[in-house]
């Protein structure tokens, strides 16, 4: 299997607005999940960040310095790691958000998938790193 580098193909630039339209996507959702209790906003920084690095190297710098997620996301472009407070608020937050789904939806199949996907969602993120290893 060949990757490709798009930064070297032709139509390079199509492939940079791309990214930066999903950046600034993933910027605005991480912005509504910040000020709402049912939605995530780290993953979407991710992504943002992410899509910056191959749009806009001054839109990588902006979020990387944001004092929102600025943090955040340097522990995890540059460890790979998760804050111990970071890892409690979103698995917290996830498990209220299930239950207060769980509590309107009447289908044993929906619950089956909310309850899946809050394990492994759960898994994911108590199994990653809390400290940086020297």
């Amino acid at each position: 299997m060949v990757i490709v580098n798009v930064v070297d193909r032709p139509d390079a630039n199509a492939f940079r607005y791309g990214y930066f339209a999903l950046c600034l996507i993933c910027i605005g959702l991480g912005y509504v999940g910040v000020v709402t209790p049912v939605m995530p906003s780290t993953i979407f920084f991710i992504v943002a960040l992410w899509a910056a690095k191959k749009s806009s190297p001054e839109l990588e710098n902006w979020l990387r310095s944001n004092p929102v997620c600025g943090k955040a996301l340097q522990d995890w472009d540059q460890h790979r790691v998760i804050s111990p407070r970071a890892k409690f608020i979103a698995v917290t937050v996830l498990w209220l958000s299930l239950a207060v789904s769980a509590a309107f939806v009447k289908s044993p199949w929906v619950l089956l998938i909310l309850g899946l996907t809050g394990l492994l969602v759960s898994l994911f993120l108590l199994t990653r790193k809390s400290h940086p290893t020297p």
